[in-house]
C-alpha cells in the first residue's frame, strides 16, 4: 500500500489575508510549507470562506472535514475548541488528554522544508568541539519572564566559562541560519531557554531535533503528534532555576558519545514525528476516525 492511502487527498487552507497583525503570518506559512514539502501528492487549494478562530488559530479542510491549527503557546484551553470535532494546538502536552479533539500539530521548525533536506546534509554533530552555544536572537522582548530566565541562564553561562579552562568556549549573538547550524554542529552542545513559556518545544530546539544535536534544556511539556520527547532521551534536562546548568555542560564534555547518542536520538524523534509525512498522516489518521463534538460525548455520557 503506498504512502498516498495514509494521507489526505486535498487540504484547503484560508487566504493568508485573514491575519490583521503580520506576526501571525508566519505560523500560517508554516502550516502551509508542510504541505509545499509533499511536492503536490497533496493537492493544496486556498478558500475565502474559512476564518480564524480567536486570536490564535484558523480553520482548514481536509478531505471536506473542518480542522482548526492553533498556534497559541499557552497552555489553556479555548473555549471555542468545543465547538470543533478537530482543534490541533502546536503546544499540545498531556494535559489535553482529557479532551479527545484537542490534537498535535508539531510546533514551527521550518518554513521551507528544502532548508531541512539541505541541514540533513551538513555533517553530523559529534560532541567533539568545545564551544558552548546560546544564541538567542533578541534577550528583550516583553513576554513575561522571558527576558529574566534567558538573562539568568546567560549570567551563569558567564560564569561557567570565567574558568581559565572555559574561556573563550561561550557563542553568543545573531548570526545566519546556515552559519548557525554548522555552529551547533561544531559544538560541544547547545543550551536553549523557550520563549513565552518555561517548558515549550520552540523553533530553536526543533531545528537542532532535526540536526541530531545535543540540547540542554529545561523540562519539555509540549508534544508533536501526542508523543512527549523526553529529557535524557532526546535533550539533557536541567531545573526549571538552571541552577544545574553548569553541572549538565561539565556532564556532556565528560560524556561525549552519550550526548551523541542523545542528539542522534533526537534526530530519530524529529523524522518520526515533525515531518511533513508524519504530520499529514497522523492527521489524516485522525478526521478517518468517527468522532463526535465533545458537547456530544459530554451529553451521551450524562444519559447512560
Amino acid at each position: 500500500m503506498g504512502i498516498e492511502n495514509h494521507l489526505p487527498q486535498q487540504v484547503v487552507l484560508p487566504y493568508d489575508r485573514i491575519f490583521e497583525d503580520g506576526r501571525f503570518v508566519g505560523y500560517w506559512k508554516y502550516v502551509r510549507g508542510t504541505l509545499e514539502g509533499m511536492n503536490g501528492v497533496i493537492k493544496l487549494e486556498y478558500s475565502k470562506h474559512l476564518v480564524r478562530r480567536g486570536w490564535s488559530a484558523f480553520e482548514i479542510r481536509v478531505d471536506d472535514e473542518v480542522v482548526v491549527i492553533d498556534y497559541s503557546d499557552f497552555l489553556l484551553v479555548d473555549t471555542a475548541s468545543a465547538a470543533f470535532k478537530h482543534w490541533l494546538r502546536f503546544h499540545h502536552t498531556p494535559a489535553f488528554v482529557p479532551y479527545p479533539n484537542l490534537g498535535s500539530f508539531p510546533p514551527w521548525s521550518f518554513l521551507d522544508w528544502a532548508d531541512y533536506t539541505r541541514a540533513k546534509a551538513l555533517p553530523s554533530y559529534t560532541a567533539s568541539g568545545e564551544s558552548i552555544v546560546y544564541r538567542h536572537s533578541d534577550l528583550n522582548n516583553r513576554l513575561p519572564n522571558l527576558v529574566q530566565r534567558r538573562t539568568r541562564a546567560m549570567e551563569l553561562l558567564q560564569k561557567h566559562c570565567d574558568d581559565p579552562m572555559t574561556i573563550g568556549k561561550l557563542q553568543t549573538g545573531f548570526i545566519a541560519q546556515q552559519m548557525y547550524f554548522r555552529d551547533c554542529l561544531d559544538s560541544l552542545v547547545v543550551v536553549h531557554i523557550p520563549g513565552s513559556h518555561p517548558h515549550i518545544l520552540d523553533r530553536t530546539v526543533q531545528q537542532m531535533f532535526a540536526l541530531g544535536v545535543c540540547v540542554i534544556s529545561p523540562d519539555l511539556w509540549t508534544t508533536c503528534l501526542e508523543h512527549r520527547p523526553q529529557a535524557g532521551i532526546h535533550y539533557v534536562g536541567i531545573q526549571d532555576d538552571y541552577s544545574d546548568l553548569s553541572v549538565k555542560i561539565q556532564w556532556v564534555a565528560e560524556h561525549r558519545d552519550e550526548a551523541v547518542a542523545i542528539g542522534r536520538s533526537a534526530k530519530q524523534f524529529f523524522a518520526k514525528y515533525c515531518t511533513p509525512t508524519a504530520i499529514w498522516s497522523y492527521i489524516h489518521k485522525r478526521v478517518s476516525e468517527p468522532r463526535a463534538l465533545p458537547s456530544e460525548s459530554s451529553r451521551d455520557a450524562t444519559t447512560t
